[in-house]
């Protein structure tokens, strides 16, 4: 058994250890610039040490595999690091929570951040929704994901952020999840002026499987005749197949390994289920009918990713349905190119950024990397 004064210097490390990681990670997400190559390595050899002891050794038919995962969950991590992101770029944090939309007396989480003091934009402020990323199985829509990529800081002062606590697998299968993003944005639009918002200015994104969640209710949206204003989609995941040549190609990336990728599909939905378009975005037959009601989207893509096949195949298949879509291609792993290549994740903000406010140019992104431009041409629907 370990002594009194063991367990105090083991205590004492991971609190050492806890702080100097959360100060580097924060140091990061406030816009600094170090050299991406070493700190892609740094990344990956964090997620390689993370992925000892990982969930997808556990059994997804397994009752209590659920109990694990929200156990671990429990553990306050990165939300700690989202809430002085909030602090810093000048964000209120709050909540309300809205009716699902199959009956009863369940209710979504979502949390608003608001602009405090003096905003730079007018008002009506535009209202940003996001979806968390973590396979529909793990994480909470405090995560430190979306907001290391940027977003607080391109939004601060001038948009209110919300960010959807949406059901999770495997104790909620599909369709569960991605039906509460789908109402979470419904009750949004309805709930956008008396929240201070422009209506006609709501823009959604996702990072992972938020990016999935991002691609259906685009679609949704468009079917429904919700007018969005932007559609950004980080690295979404958007189809089950392991044998595409991304996942194989790089099924040892240690920021999303492909055995950890098919483990989450295995959470998350039944093989009957990977036809429906709401469960596979790809699988979608009608993206050319209602490709004048699709909004202007990105896809961001990571050149060392297993979902970079699909990020890629998918906004290809918008741009031929006649919808104004970008492609962005961000050196390095699933979501350390994002913080590792800062240079590549700024031409897709900008191009979101420019979405919103509606100006020309915020800032001179041509001489970015070459990988980091779009590789599609934008296409405009016909007048």
């Amino acid at each position: 058994m370990m002594s009194s004064e063991g367990q105090c210097s083991q205590s004492l490390w991971t609190g050492v250890s806890t702080c100097a990681i959360s100060a580097f990670v924060t140091w990061l997400a406030l816009g600094f610039d170090p050299r991406s190559g070493l700190l892609e390595h740094i990344l990956q050899l964090v997620f390689r040490l993370g992925a000892i002891g990982d969930t997808c050794s556990l059994d997804p038919g397994d009752p209590a595999t659920e109990a694990k995962i929200r156990r671990r969950d429990k553990i306050p991590k990165t939300e700690i690091l989202t809430r002085i992101l909030c602090w810093w770029y000048g964000f209120k944090h709050d909540t309300m929570s809205v009716k699902r939309s199959g009956g009863g007396d369940e209710m979504i989480l979502i949390h608003i951040l608001r602009p405090t003091g003096k905003q730079n934009a007018p008002a009506p402020l535009p209202l940003v929704i996001l979806f968390h990323g973590g396979g529909m199985v793990e994480g909470s829509a405090m995560d430190v994901g979306l907001p290391l990529l940027g977003i607080l800081g391109l939004f601060s002062k001038r948009a209110v952020v919300a960010s959807v606590e949406y059901r999770l697998a495997p104790r909620h299968k599909f369709p569960k999840g991605i039906e509460d993003c789908i109402d979470a944005t419904t009750a949004l639009f309805h709930a956008a002026e008396d929240l201070g918002c422009d209506k006609d200015n709501i823009s959604i994104a996702g990072l992972s499987a938020g990016g999935y969640c991002a691609a259906v209710v685009h679609r949704h949206c468009a079917q429904r005749k919700l007018k969005l204003r932007y559609c950004a989609m980080f690295a979404p995941m958007l189809r089950y197949e392991p044998t595409s040549f991304s996942w194989v190609q790089h099924a040892d990336q240690f920021s999303l390994l492909t055995k950890k990728m098919i483990w989450y599909w295995q959470c998350y939905c039944d093989p009957s289920d990977l036809p429906d378009p709401r469960c596979s975005p790809l699988a979608a037959q009608d993206l050319g009918e209602l490709g004048r009601e699709l909004a202007a989207c990105l896809v961001a893509t990571n050149t060392l990713d297993i979902l970079e096949g699909e990020g890629t195949e998918y906004a290809r298949l918008l741009a031929a349905a006649g919808v104004e879509v970008q492609h962005f291609r961000v050196h390095g792993g699933h979501f350390t190119g994002f913080v590792s290549d800062w240079q590549g994740r700024r031409a897709p903000l900008a191009a979101w950024e420019r979405a919103v406010f509606q100006v020309a140019q915020l800032e001179d992104i041509t001489a970015q990397p070459e990988h980091a431009r779009s590789t599609l041409p934008a296409k405009r629907h016909a007048a």
